[in-house]
């Protein structure tokens, strides 16, 4: 399976290395070279060459497992062989008992360095048992056992091969994975068998778990050579049942049979499956513990709010030691947050390639104990106010928790329809917890709208919706646009109009006379703006807002010269994309950026789909219903989109949004020009 590693400049890099170099590595190995007469190991590095012909060499490096850093061992182009680039290395110092990880990186020639290829693992054995000798009387034969491990979706070879040498010669072995294999460990070893396979404690049976704090739990280590220790354990969480999609891939010296997944790992409400396989002292390695499995047997589903895990608890604290050979008897080390799960193999033949694709899966839901946070009060507008603004601030009551949990998030929302069957607007923020000014543009007509939320504790719990205490009748207000009139029904304030002189985008037609060309004068600055919309999509209000006006400045940029343009756009079918483009009467600062404003999200930086005219008098906008562009964070047939041209600095850069104390009802103060 080809593994992807993107560019990583170190240096500024032309544009053909980025768009167009995309480095691939679909096959790294160790092989090792056993000196018949001597304890050194010297240990060769084999990986696919680069597609793009702009790599001018390679770099090794490689550390401890337990060191933070890695270190340059290698810079050059390579023996090419074929396909493959191989380099070897002689007298390396390991220590025994301890795992080295390999990566690659390519470079090409003006000095632009990949991102590290996925890693390979060597174990180096106790000093016991090394590496086989030969008997320095003529000649003899050694049997000399090495294992790959893989660390991606394939089965492990574990094979003995003989092999003959003398006393003045150095013998070769070199240690081939399956097909599939890009990721490898290896390791000369005198022992005969394998650990036994791992079993499965926790997780299991598809059972609800606790993403924020879960613990994987396999059974103890056992081997058939009684004096063999555990030494290691891989770990695999992936989205697939073949391992195809690894979310988490590790080998740990420290946690053996549990292992606590990391905090922000998983994804909420969603499935994965896990596995583990034992490392013994002599670099042997046990099966996959899913193997001959089925995947239900050992599935975890999502439940509801009340649904409960009795397989995986979750909630306790892994503060008993490793019932292995961990001799510092602590498996919660808070240095490390690597745990276990397990997998075995057992000398099959060289040729086999696959292995029975059974695993344990779980899925990651909410909370397994405790209680939701209450459900919030609305405050602001009151039921059934009448409101004269276009982005009025939506608010309601304080956070609380039965667990004294803490707010992470709030989920808000506005329809037209009591039911909330259609939705105007939908948006998660971490930063609007019990405020939201309406982004402009969302409301358009004088009617009526529902609006409702809801909130989230940190450990992924969800309050009923704020409408719920009474469905039938929930908080609503209503927009009154008194300034906003539009006799002709075009989207344009009628005071705003202009008349059958202007022609912004010089096609030789009135801008007034053509249905898919809409402009407006914006008087404070002086100039006239315009914008055309393609065939699918239809404009529904256009403004222009003065800079004076916005009071939300985080991440703003210094000077907003033309004012933010503001338009809401109907589009065909739901879940289209379409473009727009934006005509000035004035040419844009040639330092002109084109920025997004989104009340929940903030300023930010839109150049990805704004395309600005070479005499910068005109920009076409890429914009998709409930995508990219779309403000009101829905598919659903409308397209909100404010913004505008940037100059200069950002202001407060380092601030986050936060309108949960707002106290005002408008930020907008005035609204529209």
């Amino acid at each position: 399976m080809n593994k992807r590693f993107s560019l990583l400049p170190i240096k500024k890099c032309p544009a053909d290395f980025y768009g167009m170099a995309i480095f691939f590595i679909s096959f790294f190995s160790i092989w090792l070279y056993f000196p018949a007469n001597a304890s050194a190991t010297s240990i060769r590095l084999t990986w696919d060459k680069n597609i793009t012909e702009t790599v001018a060499g390679y770099r090794i490096y490689y550390k401890a497992e337990s060191e933070k850093s890695f270190t340059l061992i290698w810079d050059g182009a390579g023996v090419i062989d074929g396909k493959q680039v191989m380099h070897t290395f002689t007298g390396l110092s390991f220590l025994p008992g301890r795992t080295y990880i390999f990566v690659v990186s390519a470079y090409n020639y003006t000095g632009c360095e990949s991102e590290f290829s996925d890693p390979v693992f060597y174990y180096s054995p106790q000093e016991a048992s090394v590496a086989a000798t030969s008997e320095t009387t003529g000649d003899s034969t050694e049997n000399t056992s090495a294992t790959i491990v893989p660390s991606d979706n394939t089965s492990t070879d574990d094979y003995s091969k003989d092999t003959t040498s003398t006393a003045d010669s150095q013998s070769t072995e070199e240690i081939a994975s399956d097909t599939n294999s890009s990721n490898s460990v290896t390791s000369a070893a005198s022992s005969t068998h394998p650990p036994d396979q791992p079993a499965y404690i926790s997780p299991i049976n598809n059972n609800l778990v606790n993403a924020t704090i879960l613990v994987l739990e396999t059974s103890a280590f056992s081997d058939p050579d009684t004096s063999d220790t555990h030494a290691l354990t891989q770990w695999q969480i992936s989205t697939d049942s073949h391992f195809e999609s690894l979310t988490l891939d590790t080998i740990t010296s420290e946690f053996k049979t549990l292992f606590k997944v990391p905090d922000n790992l998983l994804e909420m409400e969603s499935r994965y499956f896990w596995r583990v396989r034992y490392f013994d002292n002599c670099g042997v390695i046990s099966k996959w513990s899913n193997e001959s499995l089925s995947s239900d047997a050992f599935s975890f589903s999502t439940g509801n709010d009340k649904a409960s895990s009795d397989s995986n608890q979750v909630n306790q604290e892994i503060s008993t030691a490793d019932a292995s050979s961990d001799t510092d008897g602590v498996v919660n080390d808070p240095a490390s947050s690597v745990s276990e799960p397990t997998e075995q193999t057992t000398r099959p033949e060289r040729d086999r390639l696959t292995v029975t694709r059974s695993v344990v899966s779980f899925n990651i839901g909410k909370k397994t104990y405790g209680s939701p946070p209450d459900s919030p009060v609305p405050l602001s507008p009151s039921y059934g106010e009448s409101i004269e603004c276009l982005n009025p601030l939506l608010q309601t009551s304080f956070f609380n928790d039965p667990d004294s949990d803490y707010h992470e998030k709030t989920e808000w929302q506005i329809s037209r329809n009591q039911d909330f069957s259609t939705l105007i607007f939908n948006a998660t923020s971490t930063s609007c917890l019990t405020g939201l000014n309406v982004p402009l543009c969302v409301l358009i007509d004088d009617a009526k709208y529902f609006w409702r939320n809801r909130y989230y504790d940190n450990t992924g719990y969800v309050s009923s919706w704020s409408s719920e205490s009474n469905p039938d009748d929930p908080s609503f207000f209503t927009a009154v646009f008194r300034t906003f009139v539009d006799s002709n029904d075009n989207g344009l304030i009628d005071d705003r109009e202009v008349d059958g002189s202007i022609d912004l985008n010089e096609d030789g037609i009135p801008d007034n006379q053509q249905a898919t060309m809409h402009t407006i004068n914006a008087d404070v600055y002086n100039l006239r703006i315009g914008i055309e919309t393609e065939n699918n999509s239809h404009l529904n209000m256009l403004m222009v807002i003065d800079e004076s006006e916005i009071e939300l400045e985080d991440n703003m940029p210094t000077d907003i010269p033309f004012g933010l343009v503001c338009f809401n756009l109907g589009v065909e079918p739901v879940g289209a994309s379409t473009t727009v483009t934006i005509y000035f009467s004035e040419s844009a600062p040639d330092d002109a950026i084109w920025y997004k404003f989104d009340p929940v999200k903030g300023w930010f930086d839109f150049s990805e789909h704004a395309f600005f005219s070479e005499d910068k008098k005109s920009v076409t906008l890429e914009l998709q219903d409930g995508g990219y562009g779309d403000t009101d964070g829905t598919a659903n047939g409308i397209i909100v989109d404010p913004s505008g041209i940037g100059t200069g600095p950002l202001r407060n850069p380092a601030s986050s949004i936060d309108n949960s104390s707002s106290g005002g009802g408008c930020f907008i103060k005035s609204a529209f020009l």
